[in-house]
């Protein structure tokens, strides 16, 4: 399973927080961090964390998706 969260990278709340593979999210200009966690079926979870920015723009569709995606 896979599950996504999206956070302001300035004070860390969670702006969205989305389910499987792949998910798309509309988001203003700022700083955010996006967190994948993946568990597999033996029930074993892993979780990674990267930080982004979005320019400038009226708005922006983020499209995330898991390496396998």
């Amino acid at each position: 399973a896979y599950h996504w969260t999206v956070h302001s990278k300035t004070d860390d709340a969670v702006i969205t927080s989305l389910d499987g593979q792949q998910a798309s999210v509309w988001l203003g200009p700022g700083e955010y961090s996006l967190q994948l966690q993946v568990t597999d079926t033996a029930g074993q979870i892993s979780t990674a964390r990267k930080g982004f920015a979005v320019g400038d723009v009226a708005e922006t569709l983020a499209q995330i998706s898991s390496p396998a995606g």
